[in-house]
């Protein structure tokens, strides 16, 4: 399983800091792959390695920030997704540090919102 994660870092929400420790946690307690532009994208064609990953992508994961709706890429990777029948899910905030704290798999795999990407 593979979550594309959408996010914009224009807001003071979201940090290069916190996206790690996202993408560190799930990792570590679970087999979930996950893709993070800003962390997984050193490619020359960037455009082009973006929608790769989101056509391998199981869930596209919009991290809900106060800037979330101004972005025109996370626009972009919204329609793309839906275009290609990927499931898109929502996170907020809340969300994440709900899932930073978890220490166990059952913890992240039981919460509601991963639950609906594992439908």
């Amino acid at each position: 399983m593979k979550i594309f994660f959408s996010y914009t870092l224009k807001s003071q929400d979201l940090s290069v800091d916190l996206l790690k420790k996202i993408k560190k946690k799930i990792s570590k307690l679970t087999n979930i792959d996950t893709y993070i532009d800003i962390l997984d994208n050193n490619e020359k064609e960037h455009q082009d390695y973006v929608y790769k990953n989101l056509l391998q992508s199981d869930c596209v994961c919009i991290l809900k920030t106060s800037m979330i709706d101004k972005s025109i890429w996370v626009k972009k990777e919204i329609d793309f997704a839906k275009k290609n029948n990927i499931r898109i899910i929502e996170m907020t905030l809340n969300d994440i540090n709900f899932i930073l704290n978890c220490k166990e798999e059952k913890e992240i795999l039981n919460y509601k919102k991963m639950k609906e990407f594992l439908k």
